[in-house]
């Protein structure tokens, strides 16, 4: 409506509207990032579904070998929302709080779910502390890193110490392991796709930006456990405790326990059409969001009862002076009598005995355009022309104010559309500082794409090996400037003035030399030696020094 008319319907016409159609009604929407929107659509799934058939049936891969892995993020405190609890508090009391920390700590979990219900043991990566390098917990394993996120070396590390070994414990030994992951860079390593290789397990990468549909990770495990470690955290809070980071890896497994089950992972293979294979569990509703976007070769999403043209002009108009598709009506240019009558003038038979005076006087009247002929019309055929040509301009007014509407309509609504093309279009157009997304499914280990896997371990190992050299070449020229340094601070003499010196490396050996710091910039360089020359006036009478302190 708002696209229409330009501005937005009052909440009485609101109140209307839903009374006049109680199929809809109002209701609160979830947010969905127009990106996720997008790549949800269905040439992707269908191409995830048809990829994801062949590779389980060309390996006879069975359920107990189907797993899939995804990281969460946890907050110590919980984060900043709150849960749904409710809690007493007097009537009159305006402070309505409970204790909870707002640290925003992050520990990064890595967890890992089988189609047969069960869970791998979660890898903890901790922010900076005591933990150094992977270490045993009670059977779990923990690293750190410098803010508490993965990174390319944790991901292979959990893939060979922890996922792999109790994968091939439980599963068929005698079939290959499919694990579903998503796109993130930690997933596709060098290293990790080289032991893949070597142990013959299959890697699936998702489509970008579809995981909240079809990984089960996301489809029906990590919310609830969001929302069980949210109100943990609020009854901590209540019993005056906080979770800080020694005790975040104990109490995340109670949160744990109670809210991912054998039956809460099956059902989430399930709803993600994993297991048992259902492409089918998505319907065009499902896809609907997708369509609203360029990029996916459709037709803008509308109502079913949005009519297919709008229309735009009086040529077009539902109802218009020219429209006779529906009567053989054909308008006359001369009357009965065969006098010539104005163009467009429409002419109908009447029996005069049918139509009293006033009946003839009242609907002559309503003809204000002509008023003269109703003094001097004797002829009732003419009397009706004349009346009936007043209602034709009548209705010829009520045509064009229609279409005009509808034109308003029409073009109200290409506008906004042109307008969010153009949106996506200059948005489409920016730089990008990132990798390209994948928007189809990838086997990251597929037998076809070994030789490519190769050739990059190839190019990588020569970039190693190239990037190694300069490094070494580049510490082999420090090394040399240093002894140059050391050699010009004993026997070099200064002649110049110091304001004649500009280029850095002079300024650090002249700096080295009187035993200053050479780091920063010409400036800073500047400063430092000045500094130093005026509070050492005795320099002067140095022969190597003296011509620093020079005019010109």
């Amino acid at each position: 409506v708002q696209e229409m008319v330009g501005k937005c319907p009052s909440d009485n016409w609101i109140t209307k509207f839903l009374s006049d159609h109680p199929e809809i009604r109002g209701s609160k929407a979830k947010g969905l990032d127009p990106k996720r929107a997008a790549t949800f659509n269905k040439e992707a799934v269908f191409d995830y579904f048809d990829k994801l058939k062949a590779i389980i049936a060309a390996h006879q891969i069975p359920p107990e070998n189907i797993y899939n892995m995804d990281e969460k993020g946890i907050q110590l405190g919980g984060g900043r929302k709150n849960s749904s609890t409710l809690y007493f508090f007097n009537r009159e009391d305006k402070s309505r709080y409970i204790l909870k920390s707002d640290s925003l700590v992050l520990i990064t979990v890595i967890e890992a779910v089988c189609e047969n219900g069960t869970l791998v043991p979660p890898g903890f990566i901790l922010p900076q502390g005591s933990v150094v390098n992977w270490w045993d917990w009670d059977g779990f394993r923990v690293t750190e890193t410098e803010n508490g996120w993965t990174n390319d070396a944790i991901c292979h590390q959990w893939f060979n110490k922890v996922f792999l070994p109790l994968a091939k414990s439980r599963g068929d030994p005698t079939k290959r392991i499919l694990l579903i992951l998503d796109g993130h860079s930690s997933h596709e390593t060098t290293e990790m796709l080289d032991y893949a290789y070597q142990q013959e397990v299959i890697l699936m990468e998702l489509p970008s930006h579809t995981t909240h549909r079809l990984q089960p990770l996301d489809v029906g495990i990590f919310g609830p456990l969001q929302h069980s470690s949210i109100k943990h955290c609020e009854e901590m809070g209540v019993m005056h405790k906080e979770i800080t980071r020694e005790t975040v890896i104990s109490e995340y497994m109670k949160i744990r326990a109670k809210s991912i089950t054998s039956a809460s992972i099956k059902d989430a293979f399930k709803k993600s059409g994993l297991w048992p294979i259902n492409r089918h569990i998505f319907t065009d509703k499902d896809f609907a969001p997708s369509l609203q976007f360029i990029n996916s070769h459709s037709k803008p999403m509308a109502p079913a009862s949005y009519p297919e043209h709008h229309p735009s002009s009086l040529l077009t108009a539902k109802y218009t002076a020219g429209n006779t598709e529906d009567s053989d009506w054909v308008p006359s240019e001369t009357d009965n009598d065969g006098r010539s009558l104005p163009r467009g003038t429409v002419t109908m038979e009447v029996d005069p005995s049918t139509v009293s005076k006033e009946q003839s006087v009242s609907v002559f009247h309503e003809d204000q355009d002509t008023p003269e002929l109703a003094a001097s019309s004797s002829d009732t055929r003419t009397y009706w022309t004349h009346s009936f040509n007043s209602r034709n301009k009548h209705l010829h007014r009520e045509a064009a104010e229609a279409g005009k509407v509808a034109a308003e309509a029409h073009c109200s609504i290409q506008t906004s559309r042109a307008l969010d093309l153009q949106e996506q279009l200059n948005e489409a157009k920016k730089p990008r500082h990132r990798g390209p997304k994948n928007t189809m499914t990838r086997i990251l280990t597929a037998r076809e794409a070994r030789s490519d896997h190769e050739q990059r371990c190839a190019e990588k190992a020569a970039k190693d090996h190239e990037a190694l050299t300069k490094q070494r070449e580049k510490a082999a020229e420090a090394r040399a400037r240093e002894i140059e340094q050391a050699r010009k601070a004993t026997t070099q003499i200064y002649t110049v003035p110091f304001h004649c010196y500009k280029l850095k490396e002079e300024l650090k050996d002249l700096a080295y030399a009187l035993g200053l710091e050479i780091s920063g910039e010409n400036n800073e360089l500047k400063q430092r030696i000045q500094a130093h020359m005026n509070s050492h006036p005795e320099l002067q009478q140095e022969k190597r020094f003296a011509g620093l302190f020079a005019k010109r």
